[in-house]
């Protein structure tokens, strides 16, 4: 039994720590058998692992808090806003691990205090940093309007020039000013510091650009393996004519399509969008800043030979599902992080779709996330 790590509470407080992996990947096949009961759709009887146990993650939104004075990056206790400690978490990799500590040993809280949730004080909201790979990209939250003129903006500016200047590999620093409620830790606008804006990183040797701000797989090993597995399974057709819905930076799209491949790249998300622009100097790609659900013309124009959509976790638009069912193309990806949803949609797919091959990848381990690879094609008779 692998002991939970004493120096991270917030593993400390985790019951899936204690649990053998085994055990782990055990539930997570149990969890597919709920959710796909009742469809045509033959669960794998394995999980397969993530090549790393420790180490693995390289993307982070961590609270940014104190306690008795001494700074902490954490995740807030569920059902609470209590962060736990999460500084010395051995999941994150050696260069998040860089970036934390040196984030932990230059901010002061007297000079950019802390938001509180509870009581909606403070300015400092969260620590985002992304690692794709040798090079990261870090924002520092600000609970603060864009044109504020308060010192602790000042404060936040000169944090972000010394940590760059502190970590080797962090390549840039961004300020997000986000003074709005809920939890959505990105929004609002952006302010470049120092440093990069975009590093590039290759994903199955095609060159994709990243942002601080855009969504990034957690686990780059397991996506990395993902993305090797549906190129193993898609047909030579298929990557000569493709297009990536949900594409966030396009690292499916553009690892999957043929370098002299037509690929067309829809995204909705502002952050993930801006990364666009760097993939449409290759040939042949097509980019559309529009949610999905309003796409469907240009998809119809388009007329792909192999249709790729990797949702958010509510999973796609019932409008989406329903053009694929009637007029998408021969073959479909989709890639999930929610069974739950993944099933609903595929519901309504499985009336002119057959699934060929599912693959449910341990994503996070030592937690009951999980990402779900699904292979469809058209029924002939439909």
């Amino acid at each position: 039994m692998k002991k939970r790590n004493a120096d991270c509470l917030h593993c400390a407080a985790n019951p899936w720590k204690a649990l053998p992996l085994h055990e782990q990947h055990a539930r997570k096949v149990e969890q597919l058998r709920a959710a796909f009961a009742g469809l045509p759709v033959e669960v794998p009887e394995k999980i397969r692992a993530s090549p790393l146990r420790e180490g693995f993650r390289a993307s982070i939104k961590l609270v940014a808090g104190s306690e008795r004075g001494r700074p902490m990056l954490g995740l807030y206790e569920p059902g609470s806003h209590r962060p736990l400690d999460a500084s010395l978490c051995p999941e994150h990799s050696p260069l998040l691990q860089a970036v934390m500590q040196a984030f932990l040993r230059l901010w002061s809280p007297d000079t950019l205090p802390p938001w509180r949730e509870a009581s909606r004080r403070g300015v400092l909201k969260h620590l985002v940093c992304r690692a794709p790979g040798a090079e990261a990209l870090a924002a520092l939250v600000l609970a603060l309007p864009a044109d504020s003129p308060e010192p602790a903006v000042e404060a936040a500016r000169s944090l972000a020039r010394r940590l760059h200047e502190g970590v080797e590999g962090l390549a840039g620093v961004d300020l997000v000013y986000n003074p709005a409620k809920g939890n959505r830790v990105l929004g609002g606008s952006v302010e470049h510091v120092c440093g990069a804006d975009i590093v590039e990183h290759a994903w199955l040797e095609a060159p994709v650009a990243h942002n601080s701000l855009a969504f990034m797989q957690a686990n780059p090993g397991v996506y990395r393996e993902i993305l090797r597995e549906a190129r193993r399974r898609i047909t030579a057709d298929g990557r000569t004519r493709l297009a990536d819905l949900y594409c966030g930076n396009g690292s499916i799209g553009l690892s999957l399509a043929e370098p002299e491949g037509e690929l067309l790249l829809v995204e909705r998300d502002p952050a993930g969008a801006v990364l666009l622009s760097h993939a449409e100097g290759r040939p042949g790609v097509t980019t559309a800043v529009a949610p999905a659900e309003n796409s469907l013309q240009l998809l119809e124009d388009w007329s792909p030979r192999v249709l790729v959509v990797n949702p958010p976790r509510k999973g796609m638009d019932s409008t989406v599902v329903q053009w694929i069912r009637d007029r998408g193309p021969g073959e479909v990806f989709y890639l999930s992080c929610n069974p739950a949803s993944l099933a609903r949609d595929l519901k309504g797919l499985l009336e002119g779709y057959r699934v060929v091959h599912l693959s449910a990848w341990d994503m996070i381990p030592d937690s009951p996330h999980l990402e779900c690879l699904v292979q469809l094609r058209r029924n002939h008779s439909v």
